[in-house]
């Protein structure tokens, strides 16, 4: 085989020459996108914000391993302990070489942030910007089935003749509080080879991509055309012009929330390195969704949660109880009650009798002693209603729930595990519904390339975006007890969660 020259193209007159871990990721992603980019060298962006940011932390931590130039960018300073400690033996930018790794017959090229060979097991460390830790930031699960790790992980165990190597992302957070995290996973030979296996059927793959002449005859993946920005390309695609007009919206949705088929991952132990400042919440968002701008959910979120002061903190009948029927709680609920269950509405008085026409029969004996025993009843039950003068007045009209208050709903509960607490707020532990509407909204804005949903028009005119809301809602139904608030995004989620759901309902 000959010296590879790493100042090939990638594909050159319809061969392809070399491939790199964030390839495979775009050909995965979207293989027209990869044809576009590689085969036809169409333009594109390359430059961003954050593409600039990046760079910029990754050459400070560079000089401070190479020079120990102290790093002083201050997103860097939340993390600077978990940085390694320099030594002569580390690694800094090290290129794929030596050996030349292959998949299949074709070159395999890269660059490792950090590796440290004299550790026990050898470690490969990778910096990582992102906006939001959270919700970007690869877990450790993520991590173990990632191809670019794995793909470092296979050079160093050739390189350095060992079976067990530790993979690491440095995780710096560049929107709101600085935060840090390292997460890691430790690959062995065996971990290794499956995702090694599936690489090289996608570089097969994309070696046949490479020699096709049109974008048509390169299967798109339309779920992606939004993906981190939208796709550049959309404006040459045919499938942006014309399929992905004609997706139907749940066939978008189910392409971007459908999960990803990964080799199994063994068990592991919690992460040991995850630091973040104390008062900084680590859990995992209520749903898993496709990324979306965090600067949208989080104002959705403060807008949600600021009437949070006017609901009433009560407690609320036991979730056997509110089966089947819905609850309004609330010093304001019908009779003023703090925790009452709606009754269906009694039946007005009957009005009084008409007199009888002429011609009419005249009642039996018997008729007459049922009427009278009737009344009586009726009289036991209810106190009769005068003008004042001694004569008979209309009954008063009973109170019932106000008009603008939803009927009540009967629900079926433990199809999903789930409670929701609609505009009050039990008084034990219940989390907020609020980041859940918030990323439905956000993904569904997403998928129609609107920066509110409340815009998405074409096929989703006419308010039909809270129909793919309360779609998308109930397929996505989160478990637990949950609170919320009424409104115009809110009301579609919940009408996709209720019929899901035991319903305890305030009144606001």
């Amino acid at each position: 085989m000959s010296t590879p020259r790493l100042n090939d193209q990638a594909v050159e007159n319809g061969v392809l020459k070399r491939v790199s871990p964030s390839q495979i990721k775009t050909f995965r992603s979207c293989p027209r996108k990869w044809w576009y980019e590689k085969v036809a060298k169409a333009p594109a962006p390359r430059w961003s914000a954050a593409t600039n940011l990046g760079t910029n932390i990754h050459t400070e931590l560079e000089n401070y391993y190479l020079h120990g130039h102290e790093p002083q960018h201050p997103l860097i300073q939340p993390g600077r302990h978990l940085l390694p400690e320099r030594h002569e033996q580390i690694a800094v930018e090290i290129q794929l070489a030596d050996p030349w790794l292959y998949a299949g017959a074709v070159l395999v090229t890269g660059f490792i942030d950090l590796v440290l060979p004299h550790t026990d097991p050898l470690q490969i460390v990778d910096w990582k910007s992102t906006s939001n830790i959270l919700k970007y930031g690869k877990t450790r699960s993520e991590l173990a089935t990632d191809v670019q790790m794995a793909i470092y992980a296979k050079w160093a165990q050739h390189k350095y003749d060992v079976d067990e190597v530790t993979v690491a992302h440095v995780q710096f957070q560049t929107k709101g509080d600085p935060l840090a995290r390292r997460v890691e996973w430790e690959h062995t030979v065996d971990t290794v080879k499956p995702l090694w296996l599936s690489i090289e059927s996608d570089v097969a793959e994309m070696s046949r991509c490479a020699s096709l002449k049109t974008p048509e005859e390169v299967t798109p993946n339309l779920g992606a055309c939004n993906d981190y920005g939208g796709c550049p390309y959309r404006g040459i695609c045919p499938a942006t012009k014309t399929g992905a007009r004609n997706m139907s919206l749940l066939e978008k949705l189910k392409a971007k929330t459908a999960p990803a088929a990964t080799p199994e991952v063994k068990p592991e132990p919690p992460i040991e390195h995850t630091v973040i400042p104390p008062d900084a919440a680590l859990e995992e968002p209520v749903a898993t969704v496709a990324p979306t701008n965090p600067d949208v959910v989080e104002s959705n979120i403060k807008a949600l949660e600021a009437d949070e002061a006017r609901i009433m903190r009560v407690q609320p009948t036991k979730a056997k109880e509110n089966v089947g029927k819905t609850h309004f709680v609330g010093d304001d609920c019908p009779g003023g009650h703090a925790d009452v269950a709606l009754a269906a509405t009694p039946e007005a008085t009957p009005a009084p009798e008409q007199k009888r026409r002429p011609g009419r029969p005249k009642m039996t004996p018997e008729e007459k002693a049922a009427k009278a025993a009737a009344k009586s009843q009726t009289s036991a039950a209810e106190p009769a209603y005068t003008d004042g003068h001694g004569k008979p007045a209309p009954a008063p009209i009973p109170v019932g729930p106000p008009k603008d208050e939803p009927k009540p709903q009967n629900t079926t509960p433990g199809k999903v595990g789930l409670t929701l607490y609609i505009n009050c707020r039990p008084d034990h532990s219940c989390q907020s519904l609020a980041q859940f509407t918030a990323e439905c909204a956000a993904e569904v804005a997403k998928t129609c390339d609107v920066p509110d949903v409340r815009l998405c028009g074409g096929e989703l005119g006419y308010n039909k975006w809270k129909g793919a809301l309360a779609a998308l809602a109930a397929s996505k139904a989160p478990h637990g007890e949950f609170w919320t608030l009424t409104g115009e995004v809110e009301d579609a989620i919940i009408s996709g969660l209720v019929p899901l759901a035991s319903v305890v309902r305030g009144v606001r």
